[in-house]
């Protein structure tokens, strides 16, 4: 094999350049790994160490503690460094490497490294998209697919000397313990931030909030529909949609801060024209997702201005004088409005509340001058948020690039 072929990787440490060729391997393996077959029963099962696909994190966040414990059944024994696999929808990335001996449940496949392989090593290889993307080629199922235990052992793999393997899982390890560390942060940021307007509105049976900024008056209580003016997209059928034209606004255009045209179709304009002129988006309106994915809120810029909204969406601007739109989509992300919306949230598997519902609802009013003071703090929260947010994408995506260069390329291992 010439140099050019040889399979190794695209960036290599200085001390490992004349190591010669990795060797490829399968993940079923004796000297691999071990696919843990030995069970527990439901007497052995804690809280702190029960693991299944609710309480494994995605994008490979971790684990969180187990609300509760099943009534019977028999699990998978697990033990520290084990990896730890969600083999329900292999797409949300929902692996952890174990700290502590435990059981997880039938959902969860435990892969145990073995002597011919590092186990941080190997995590890092089971931790990637190269080894998600495989597993989601033989996953079976639509709507809840599965992964194929037997294709997994299929998986094939480079592995370097163990002292390379070593270095690049502790390079990795670094790394990653940098983007838990700015998740903490993040985390930390948006725990804040709840707390905060927890006490900045008015609790259910209460007039004044628990926070003030300027404590010279009582709050005043308006119905909603009296000083802002709202509206729900249309329903509009798939032979509408066009290549191109008016953009029609869809959920995934109000994942973020502003209105965007991810996801969107298009509209003929002439037709647009006829039936849905009056629900053309303005700058700075305030639009929010009404069901499935309740509660998200963006805000109109020049991009989307113009565009049309779907159904499942509600624009939301002030009617009046009374009423600081900074304050608006503070309170539209309030419990004081998420309460009122869960109350009154109709629908069976996905709740969903609109324009009738909303005429019902109320507004806690105080002064401009407080709203402005109020919706001032919470921006620059927001925008602190944003912040520890790009950060934590780049180190992300810096980790995903740099894994890309560690490793042989998924193509030349398989070669």
């Amino acid at each position: 094999m010439s140099e050019e072929q040889a399979l190794v990787p695209s960036l290599r440490f200085p001390e490992f350049r004349d190591s010669g060729e990795w060797v490829v391997k399968k993940l079923g393996d004796k000297d691999i790994s071990s696919f843990v077959k030995k069970r527990v029963s439901v007497n052995n099962l804690e809280l702190d160490s029960y693991v299944s696909t609710e309480n494994i994190l995605p994008d490979f966040g971790g684990i969180k503690g187990a609300s509760k414990l099943p009534p019977s059944g028999s699990f998978t024994s697990y033990k520290p460094e084990d990896i730890l696999i969600a083999n329900i929808r292999p797409y949300l990335k929902k692996i952890w490497v174990a700290d502590r001996n435990g059981a997880a449940s039938n959902d969860v496949v435990v892969v145990r490294p073995m002597k011919g392989i590092i186990g941080s090593f190997l995590s890092s290889l089971l931790r990637s998209d190269s080894f998600i993307d495989y597993v989601m080629k033989g996953a079976k199922g639509v709507k809840m697919p599965r992964g194929d235990v037997s294709l997994m052992k299929e998986y094939s793999l480079a592995v370097p000397c163990p002292k390379e393997q070593k270095k690049i899982a502790d390079c990795l390890s670094l790394l990653g313990a940098l983007i838990s560390a700015q998740a903490e942060k993040l985390d930390a940021l948006k725990t804040h931030k709840k707390g905060l307007m927890q006490q900045l509105f008015p609790r259910e049976g209460e007039i004044n909030p628990r926070l003030r900024f300027l404590r010279k008056e009582t709050w005043d209580i308006a119905n909603l529909s009296e000083v802002t003016f709202f509206q729900e997209g249309p329903g509009i059928m798939a032979v509408d949609f066009r290549d191109e034209g008016v953009p029609l606004v869809r959920l995934a255009g109000v994942s973020g801060e502003v209105v965007t045209l991810d996801g969107c179709n298009y509209l003929d304009p002439e037709k647009v024209a006829q039936k849905w002129s009056h629900f053309r988006l303005k700058i700075n309106d305030l639009v929010i997702s009404t069901s499935a994915t309740f509660g998200l809120i963006a805000i109109v810029t020049n991009e989307t201005a113009d565009a049309v909204f779907y159904t499942g969406l509600i624009r939301f601007r002030p009617r009046c004088d009374m009423l600081y739109l900074g304050y608006l989509k503070a309170f539209l992300g309030s419990p004081c409005f998420k309460r009122q919306a869960a109350a009154a949230a109709v629908g069976g598997g996905i709740k969903h509340f609109g324009p009738t519902h909303l005429k019902q609802m109320d507004i806690p009013l105080p002064s401009v001058a407080e709203q402005q003071k109020m919706a001032g703090c919470l921006s620059s929260l927001d925008t602190l948020i944003a912040a520890h947010t790009e950060k934590l994408d780049a180190l992300k995506a810096h980790k995903k690039g740099l894994m890309q260069q560690l490793f042989p390329s998924p193509e030349a291992v398989s070669a």
